[in-house]
């Protein structure tokens, strides 16, 4: 006597119930089940600018370094194309490299020659660790 394919089919679907109930039992046990959380990576861990510095903390970048000084010290009212006054614009890094480049950047903020004192109208020159840190990004290539 042959069994039919009823019989036939009815038990492969129990086997197949049996193996994903099995495979069901297991999986919890790849699972972090002692509490363990994976806590998500801080801010300060993400941040590309503190992961240069681990490296080398003698590497001056424009981002890291001295955009930040210029956003506060130049681009925050004046050196934008959307100020009054203001030229040449300092708010981004090809703008910023072609006047440090030339050397109008650093003559302008050491108060030096014939450049336009900046701030404009100040009675103090910008910090003069920003301004190390700026003539550092010039002395180390002006890299981005």
């Amino acid at each position: 006597m042959q069994p039919n394919i009823a019989t036939h089919l009815t038990s492969m679907i129990k086997l197949g119930l049996a193996i994903g109930f099995i495979g069901i039992w297991f999986t919890p046990s790849c699972t972090y089940d002692r509490g363990e959380v994976i806590q998500p990576a801080t801010p300060q861990e993400l941040d590309f600018c503190d992961s240069i510095k681990a490296v080398d903390s003698t590497l001056v970048s424009y981002k890291c370094d001295v955009k930040p000084i210029l956003d506060v010290e130049c681009t925050l009212t004046c050196h934008t194309p959307t100020s009054v006054s203001g030229t040449p614009f300092l708010d981004s890094y090809d703008l910023v490299k072609v006047v440090a480049n030339d050397g109008s950047l650093m003559g302008s903020i050491n108060w030096t020659g014939t450049f336009t004192t900046m701030p404009f109208l100040s009675a103090t020159k910008i910090d003069l660790v920003q301004r190390n840190t700026i003539q550092e990004w010039i002395n180390q290539g002006t890299a981005p």
